[in-house]
């Protein structure tokens, strides 16, 4: 698959409610791109392993003076954002709800140690 149209749809695929195709394993293979020095995606980050000859070539692409390319590394600066939103969101998420069982714990505790019991004759 090419990296290009890899990235291309997992961030507008995200974008437009798609949330679950996205991947702890994906994000850090596409973290492994970036250049080391300059933090964009470059021609050399296509591997062999992802490499595949197609028709389709990206018309929007420039290759800046460092040797990044404007186009792949913009959809990559997208898709940081939305892993980095999606990721937050979830963590949030996952601490209310650790927040609200540990309140339902705290209450139920207090019910059990004030709780009564009445002798029925």
């Amino acid at each position: 698959v090419n990296q290009d149209l890899f990235v291309e749809q997992l961030l507008l695929c995200s974008m437009t409610g798609y949330e679950e195709l996205l991947s702890y394993d994906w994000f850090n293979i596409i973290l492994t791109w970036q250049h080391p020095e300059y933090g964009c995606i470059s021609n050399a980050s296509e591997t062999n392993r992802f490499y595949r000859h197609t028709k389709r070539h990206s018309l929007s692409e420039q290759i800046m003076s460092n040797g990044c390319l404007s186009h792949k590394s913009g959809l990559a600066a997208g898709l940081s954002a939305t892993y980095s939103r999606i990721f937050y969101n979830k963590k949030l998420a996952d601490t209310r709800v650790s927040r609200l069982r540990n309140t339902m714990r705290s209450s139920e505790s207090q019910f059990s140690r004030n709780r009564k019991f009445v002798k029925i004759k």
